[in-house]
């Protein structure tokens, strides 16, 4: 059983790959509640509210981008007096809103608010987080470090799965052969899977190593945690 066995199997599973990653990485996240229910969001602009005044006036099929692009320039072409009455709508939905969120903050206590914060600051990291992550796939440039360690069992469904389903055989009958046939295997013939898979690996980590040096310092951090971790449970 060679190396590149992995490498040549890994390629049927390539589609599979890439769609998890795509579906993996939403833009969408639950945003955090403060009791049961969300603090009154902010009004929109002065510029918003023009557009949301204008948008349908138009009688041109065109895209939304190029419909945003003619509103802009109405907007930075009109007058301070064209434009007072969209401001004025602002400052009065401003007004309101401060002081629905005064009423809303000041039912809860300074422990409860500084939980909510706190929060709201993990999400609107994983917003950024994802985000970077999409265009990254976008772009193509996504590369993510090496995942969990790849176990001998791994490799041997790679390899048990790599021929199509036969007849009317489901996924789940198939799974459940090649976990009987795992079992069947004696020790020396897992222990070939498992040294291959130590080997895959380590390849990756290394390769992952060479395109982002910076790795390298996470693995010793990640070991010294190890180390910590077991000493003070011998202790």
């Amino acid at each position: 059983m060679a190396l590149s066995f992995f490498s040549s199997t890994r390629s049927l599973f390539s589609p599979l790959i890439s769609r998890s990653i795509t579906v993996s990485c939403p833009l969408y996240f639950k945003k955090p509640l403060l009791g049961n229910s969300k603090p009154p969001k902010r009004p929109p602009s002065s510029f918003s509210l023009f557009v949301k005044d204008k948008w349908g006036e138009s009688n041109n099929a065109v895209s939304s981008t190029e419909r945003m692009k003619e509103l802009t320039k109405i907007w930075l072409g009109m007058t301070a007096e064209e434009q007072k009455s969209y401001k004025e709508l602002y400052k009065k939905l401003q007004e309101q809103y401060l002081q629905k969120r005064e009423d809303f903050f000041g039912k809860f206590t300074e422990k409860e608010i500084l939980a909510y914060k706190k929060n709201l600051e993990k999400y609107k990291k994983k917003i950024e987080k994802s985000k970077e992550k999409r265009k990254a796939i976008e772009e193509g440039t996504y590369d993510p470090p090496p995942g969990r360690t790849l176990t001998g069992y791994n490799l041997f469904i790679a390899e048990q799965t790599s021929a199509p389903l036969i007849g009317t055989e489901s996924i789940k009958e198939r799974m459940t052969g090649v976990a009987a046939k795992w079992k069947s295997l004696s020790n020396e013939e897992k222990l070939a899977y498992k040294e291959e898979a130590a080997a895959v690996t380590q390849k990756r980590i290394e390769e992952y190593c060479e395109r982002h040096p910076e790795y390298i310092q996470v693995l010793e951090a990640q070991r010294e945690n190890k180390t910590v971790k077991k000493s003070s449970s011998v202790a």
